[in-house]
């Protein structure tokens, strides 16, 4: 089974601006991403962004890297990801968000896995939560994005509003009753721990924890980070205050 993989970024977030763009040592944030998903088996990469107007230094690093990319609706990302899966024709999509660049290859990889043997719409894995933050990923089919798509449409009677709206693109999976879904489960309880980049006291922590690992493992996982926050919890005092 063959999966594409969705980086949800764009350049105008709020709580920390330009986030995908920030460095950590001399790569960026969307280069460590896709460095660390090049390692998702059966996978290609695609960035999913917002207008070409307010994206057009992500896009030019997604064009430097021959990385395809879909421009579309700044705020409605649920119409976002759905042109873009015709636009690319997917099948099988693994969503992940550009604050996310400790995302573990392999918890991914477990499940595609689990996504290929078993007959189902959408896996996720922070519902309930028992990862850090910071390693969150979806999986759904293209149909159940277009039906998504399509049930929230259709309570609109502007266009206009509809892709003015902020949108989940998975808010509408979540919630659906007719979706065969897949919760995946940590064995430890690791929720007390934050992975995910959206102040600069993330930004901090995670950037140590990269330069570090990278040095003796370039392929380092979410045992090893793990490993050093256990030798090392003091780390978890630089983004406390955000847990």
């Amino acid at each position: 089974m063959k999966f594409h993989i969705y980086i949800q970024a764009r350049v105008n977030s709020t709580r920390l601006p330009k986030k995908i763009l920030k460095k950590i040592g001399d790569k960026t944030v969307f280069e460590i991403l896709v460095e660390r998903l090049k390692l998702v088996s059966n996978s290609e990469i695609f960035l999913v962004t917002g207008s070409q107007l307010l994206n057009n230094e992500l896009i030019d690093k997604a064009v430097k890297m021959n990385i395809s990319y879909f421009s579309g609706d700044e705020d409605n990302i649920l119409n976002r990801f759905y042109n873009a899966s015709r636009k690319f024709s997917s099948q099988n999509i693994i969503r992940i968000t550009g604050d996310c660049p400790l995302i573990d290859f392999e918890l991914v990889n477990e499940g595609t896995k689990i996504f290929s043997q078993k007959k189902i719409d959408f896996l996720l894995n922070y519902i309930p939560r028992t990862y850090p933050h910071g390693f969150d990923f979806e999986i759904f089919t293209a149909g159940a994005l277009e039906n998504s798509r399509n049930n929230v449409y259709s309570k609109y009677n502007d266009q206009n509003l509809f892709l003015s709206t902020f949108m989940n693109p998975v808010q509408e999976m979540i919630k659906s009753k007719t979706l065969v879904n897949y919760k995946m489960k940590n064995n430890i309880d690791n929720s007390d721990i934050r992975l995910t980049m959206d102040y600069l006291d993330d930004l901090k922590l995670i950037s140590y924890l990269y330069q570090k690992l990278y040095k003796t493992n370039p392929n380092f996982t979410s045992s090893d980070i793990l490993n050093l926050l256990k030798i090392e919890p003091q780390l978890m005092n630089i983004n406390k205050e955000f847990v």
